[in-house]
């Protein structure tokens, strides 16, 4: 349960938001059943990952001066990666689209999961980091751009987000002890006791005032308010009456945050570092909050205000974890 959640987390961070899939682990076996026993097709996008892509790989910069021994490891592997995709497949699709059934190929499958299964255990974790493992595709490049340095900073920053999902275990009592506060100080912007769409769209008003954000931005920011809303009510509104009480909040405080305030998060991050420069300097800290840019919220030795950084106080803060004098001037 805890990975379909990240996995959602992840997809919303991807794609915007996670309705493609559905909400619970329970809602999704049903829904991967009947995609695979009735809705997906032996297309031509599935015969070029089964049959076409691995051949069509380009070298990887240890063996780019060595094409003809790619070439060979390429023509003996694309066979063998073909064979077990295959053989990892549901049988009833395999079955319904006329996938083959090679002799030896689930035998095959069931041996490279577990030699793989077996190298995670026994080898050092250092090596089990995503620029450990890029630095040995690429070792001109471990520390500066090239080619792969894109696809290392994409990994980070995911892996960054999903290890802000889950409060630390002793944060956990503390989020629940100081909700009811932070519910009525902070969550319940128009004082009727409840929490509602006015309360969250308060918060992006005031926000996107203070930024003097242009049309494009603020629509965006409005946007992850209320897919963060959406998801408060379904997971929250236990009567049904469109709005959260302050009892139900605090009953399910150390539950987040969730994928939508990550993403509410991220636009707010995105919308205040106008440079671009994927850090909050001093100017932008201080436009946002109208408070000095104090030395112990930096990271990074000072440079800046990174977006983990940002993300996890904003996160903290919104979640009742964390108090934040910044936040507190900005949204209670």
């Amino acid at each position: 349960e805890q990975l379909y959640t990240e996995f959602r987390t992840l997809l919303a961070l991807l794609e915007g938001n996670s309705d493609q899939i559905p909400a619970t682990l329970q809602e999704f076996w049903p829904y991967y059943d009947d995609m695979i026993d009735h809705r997906l097709e032996s297309t031509e996008a599935v015969r070029v990952i089964l049959y076409r892509l691995f051949a069509n790989v380009p070298a990887p910069p240890l063996l780019r001066s060595h094409p003809a021994v790619w070439a060979a490891g390429r023509a003996v592997a694309g066979p063998v990666a073909a064979a077990v995709t295959i053989a990892s497949l549901p049988e009833s699709f395999c079955r319904r689209v006329a996938l083959p059934d090679l002799p030896g190929a689930r035998a095959l499958m069931h041996g490279a999961y577990l030699t793989t299964g077996f190298a995670t255990r026994l080898l050092p974790n250092s090596w089990m980091r995503i620029g450990s493992f890029m630095s040995l595709l690429d070792p001109d490049h471990a520390g500066g751009p090239g080619p792969w340095e894109d696809v290392r900073r994409k990994a980070g920053q995911a892996a960054a987000m999903l290890r802000l999902l889950t409060p630390a275990p002793d944060e956990v009592n503390q989020a629940t002890r100081s909700a009811d506060q932070f519910f009525a100080e902070v969550l319940d912007q128009t004082g009727d006791g409840y929490l509602a769409w006015p309360d969250l769209a308060a918060m992006a008003r005031e926000i996107a005032t203070r930024l003097d954000l242009d049309e494009q931005a603020e629509e965006r920011l409005y946007n992850a308010y209320a897919a963060w809303w959406r998801e408060l009510q379904t997971n929250l509104d236990a009567d049904g009456d469109g709005r959260v009480t302050r009892q139900e909040y605090a009953a399910s405080a150390a539950s987040l945050p969730s994928f939508g305030l990550v993403k509410v998060a991220d636009v707010l991050f995105d919308v205040t570092d106008v440079d671009e420069d994927q850090t909050i300097d001093a100017q932008e800290y201080q436009t946002l909050f109208r408070t000095a840019f104090h030395r112990d919220l930096l990271t990074g030795g000072g440079d800046g205000y990174s977006r983990s950084a940002f993300v996890r106080q904003f996160l903290s803060f919104m979640s009742g974890q964390q108090h934040s004098v910044a936040y507190t001037s900005l949204l209670s």
